[in-house]
This record gives structure tokens, sequence and C-alpha cells, in this order.
């Protein structure tokens, strides 16, 4: 895999475009600690990121007083445009909010058997209609024990699952279905 974006330790990243970030064939690959994305507009492609090791979705701030100096959080789309996040190998936090627009669909995966997707800070993993898909090499976590937050929200399907290669591993949170939502978890 060739690296196209990296950052020393505890750096950060954000991609701001107007038409797609990356591709299903061209993913744009990082090595960094911290990650925002945006698609803004009406773009016509999706947001593709592979990362190499452990990543937390969060909050950036832009330089050169792009939007306005104004940090950026989490990953958002625009247009029914979808959002494909994998870590190679390490865990994958979320601590700000993942939105796909409309039906946009959003897959978060953490490779590694030893690998979870932890959802923290009362950050929502959201689409109005789109699919969530949401694979672990070992767990699906949440730090909130209040049953007052929504860690994933979509009228369309929701799969969670535990990477086919690791044999044990748990699902946990709260799943709350809107409309006729079909909800598959897999371990």
């Amino acid at each position: 895999t060739n690296k196209e974006v990296t950052t020393g330790a505890g750096g950060s990243v954000l991609l701001s475009a107007t038409i797609g970030i990356g591709t299903t064939s061209n993913r744009i690959d990082t090595t960094t600690a911290t990650l925002a994305a945006q698609l803004t507009g009406t773009p016509t492609g999706d947001i593709f990121i592979r990362e190499t090791d452990a990543l937390s979705i969060g909050s950036v701030t832009p330089l050169d007083n792009f939007n306005s100096g104004t940090a950026i959080a989490g990953i958002t789309t625009a247009n029914n445009r979808s959002i494909t996040l994998e870590t190679l190998a390490g865990t994958l936090t979320v601590t700000q909010n993942v939105t796909a627009n409309g039906a946009g669909f959003v897959d978060l995966r953490a490779g590694g058997a030893s690998s979870d997707v932890n959802f923290n800070s009362g950050a929502t993993v959201s689409s109005t209609s789109g699919t969530l898909q949401v694979i672990a090499g070992r767990s699906i976590l949440t730090d909130s024990n209040t049953a007052t937050t929504t860690e994933l929200s979509t009228s369309g399907g929701l799969l969670l699952a535990q990477s086919p290669e690791k044999a044990s591993g748990r699902v946990v949170g709260r799943v709350r279905e809107r409309g006729e939502a079909a909800v598959v978890v897999r371990a």
C-alpha cells in the first residue's frame, strides 16, 4: 500500500472536497492519529479512506484559515454520498459523529485480530436511510453506560459483525430501530 498522507506521532489529517475523497479502487491511504473529513456541495463521489494502524475519528483544526479556522469534526457527506473507512491493523475509535447524508451508507472496519471499533464521547454513526455496517477484528464497544446515547442511527439496514478470522469477541451497545430497518448482529 502506498501511503498518501502520513503524519508524525499524534498528528492529524483533515480531508475536504466537493467531488469525492478517494475511490473504491484508489483509496486515500493514511498513517495518522486523528482524522476528520467532509464532502460538501453536490459531490458525485464518496469517501474511501484506509488507515495503516489505529485511528481516532475526531476534530481537526484547519490550516491557513480554511473554514475560517473553525475545526471540522468527524466525517460527513452531502448529496446522498457514502463513507468507507477501514484500519488495516488497529482499533478505530469514533469520538465525533460520522454522518452519511440521505441514502448514503457508512462502512467502518477495524482490521486485525485484536482491533476494536469504539464509540466514545457520545459520538453517533448515522445515515438518514442508508445501511450502517461496523466490522471489528475483536469487539464493538461503547464507553457510554447511561442508555442515553444512540451510537448507531438509520432507517436503513444495520450490520454489526466480527471479522471472520477472529473466533471470539463482543458487541456491546444499544440498537434503536427507526421504521422498518433490518438489524443483523453477527459474531
